[in-house]
């Protein structure tokens, strides 16, 4: 199967390309075609509305290894994985058009978290393309994991509450994949403004913003940790707040890793360590400095960060933080990110160059797209 679509693949580019000169658009949207045969071509897809009209009922139907496709529009529902470890997608994971993730819309209607992962579900439980709206939960407004360790990509959690932690997402003992993530404008009663990580959560955050969140009367203003390491990778916390300490990241007891990081403008300092927790921080923008190679204490030049304007944590053309980065992510000597403008990469959010680094729901696909020819990657 996946010869087959490699062939065609590079038959299709012969007709169409002269001397490499590809298109990167015409790349993306093909290749998110292929990929998705590839990776889900021999799984049940339950439509939603045609085959059902909510997104719970798609799920409940589904067995492991299926597809909820999800069109665009707004669906007024609390969700739960119930142990099925599946993909519920926007058109986002058909189409690679990131319009669908501001157009497809689960809203919590205050009645919950909106989406819940309780009963094991591991990276294969994926959900991808959606904006996170308006939950209202005891522990994870928007997203709620207990024991479970799904795959969160392209999705925007925003607008969500919690009586208790975790306004964004609440994770106890649970390890997700973040990637392509936005979290914003949350807010608990409790700790954890953005993230609540408790009870030995190690999830791992890729190409991650985490702004505008609050911990009004608590501490962990963007991420909140108790005996939990988190990795983060080119992720931006900026205009966090709380009330106590750790206005970006409270930690207690637990040992996270930063690399191409910005922490910049949250309230009331950056990072707060207590109870033997340590942090290892390297090429990131850290305000008011942290040890470790290649950081910096310099404002990033956010595009924009003015209320009256959408906010915008892009970086300007003079911001130190570009090419400020490193390739090497785990600092093995190997470079673990080839494709970027510049002398490195950036601090903050992955930027490609020239070629093309593309994913789908479960990381299936890697092309690059070389001056020697192209290179494609099928599976893990």
């Amino acid at each position: 199967m996946c010869g087959m679509i490699i062939s065609i693949f590079t038959l299709h580019c012969k007709n169409i390309v002269t001397d490499m000169d590809i298109s990167k658009s015409f790349l993306k949207k093909f290749l998110t075609r292929i990929v998705f045969i590839a990776t889900f071509g021999f799984a049940t897809t339950i439509n939603i509305p045609a085959d059902y009209s909510t997104i719970q009922a798609g799920i409940d139907a589904s067995s492991d290894g299926d597809i909820v496709l999800v069109a665009e529009g707004t669906y007024v529902e609390n969700i739960n994985y119930n142990g099925k470890n599946i993909v519920v997608g926007s058109l986002y994971l058909t189409t690679s058009d990131t319009s669908y993730i501001s157009s497809t819309i689960i809203d919590g209607n205050q009645s919950g978290s909106v989406v819940t992962f309780d009963s094991g579900e591991n990276a294969t439980a994926v959900l991808s393309g959606f904006t996170v709206i308006n939950g209202y939960g005891g522990n994870g407004g928007g997203i709620f994991c207990n024991n479970s360790s799904p795959s969160l990509t392209n999705i925007s959690v925003r607008g969500n509450s919690a009586s208790n932690n975790g306004g964004g997402l609440y994770l106890d003992s649970s390890n997700p994949s973040l990637v392509n993530v936005t979290i914003t404008n949350n807010t608990p009663v409790g700790n954890g403004g953005g993230v609540y990580c408790y009870d030995y959560s190690n999830p791992t955050f890729t190409n991650v913003t985490i702004s505008n969140n609050s911990a009004p009367t608590g501490t962990g203003g963007g991420i909140f940790c108790v005996s939990s390491s988190p990795s983060l990778t080119n992720v931006t916390l900026t205009n966090n707040s709380c009330s106590n300490n750790g206005g970006g990241v409270y930690l207690d007891s637990s040992n996270p890793s930063l690399v191409n990081c910005i922490l910049w403008n949250d309230a009331p300092d950056e990072l707060y360590i207590n109870n033997n927790a340590s942090v290892a921080a390297t090429y990131s923008n850290i305000q008011g400095g942290w040890e470790g190679e290649g950081n910096i204490n310099a404002d990033p030049n956010f595009v924009n960060t003015l209320p009256a304007f959408p906010m915008d944590y892009g970086l300007q053309l003079d911001s130190p933080c570009i090419d400020a980065g490193t390739a090497d992510l785990d600092q093995d000597g190997t470079d673990d990110i080839t494709d970027y403008l510049g002398a490195a990469p950036d601090m903050q959010l992955y930027h490609d160059g020239s070629n093309s680094y593309i994913t789908n729901a479960t990381g299936a696909l890697k092309i690059a797209t070389e001056s020697s020819g192209i290179a494609v990657t099928i599976g893990h």
